[in-house]
């Protein structure tokens, strides 16, 4: 019956009859007022949104290589917060971004920016553990590598995603696709022409 907002017609609508659309979507115009954490804060579901592609990241620009400060950013808006991205930004410089930033943002740094304000992360490459652990988690990034056909032939990905009462679902997928549905963190690592190098789960301070 709500098939059209993916069984969840508190959390999604679709205005179009054309696709799904989460009112908490900046890049695809949706009403911010409903969020999963409650905070009224919408995500990003694409790192090209016109109100951020033009920012830096490094001496390159969110719309190029900024997945990584876009998952921390949507990651935040899950825990509960009202993050602003400009700091998020800040935290990354050309000192810890990937070939002054037209690779993106570091891995190890990426972990950082959580455990430097006493998150608990935890990591693995293990895909066995993907499950176990997201489900365990607060929130999840997760790393993937894909083939191009660019030189040097391999790109890096953030992806941010959450579990849901139907599975899970992840934001800013890639360029081409602004969100994504599955039922296992498995299908997201294995999907197509990338593979998962890096799952990172992430738990809030707890008193």
């Amino acid at each position: 019956m709500y098939a059209y907002c993916l069984n969840s017609p508190v959390n999604g609508c679709d205005p179009s009859g054309m696709r799904f659309q989460d009112p908490n979507c900046r890049s695809c115009g949706g009403r911010n007022e409903y969020t999963d954490a409650g905070t009224g804060t919408p995500y990003f579901y694409n790192q090209k949104d016109k109100n951020v592609k033009d920012k830096s990241v490094g001496l390159s620009t969110v719309g190029h290589s900024g997945c990584g400060p876009v998952a921390i950013y949507n990651a935040e808006v899950s825990l509960g917060h009202n993050p602003n991205f400009d700091d998020i930004l800040d935290y990354f410089d050309t000192s810890n971004t990937l070939f002054f930033g037209f690779a993106g943002v570091l891995p190890n740094d990426v972990i950082s920016n959580f455990k430097d304000r006493a998150y608990t992360v935890v990591t693995t490459t293990d895909i066995n553990k993907f499950s176990v652990v997201s489900d365990a988690a607060d929130t999840c990034i997760m790393w993937y590598l894909y083939t191009t056909m660019d030189f040097p032939w391999i790109g890096g990905h953030y992806v941010q995603y959450d579990r849901t009462e139907l599975g899970y679902f992840a934001r800013n997928v890639f360029s081409d696709r602004n969100y994504k549905t599955f039922t296992c963190p498995e299908n997201l690592a294995t999907c197509g022409s990338h593979f998962c190098a890096l799952y990172i789960g992430i738990y809030a301070p707890r008193p």
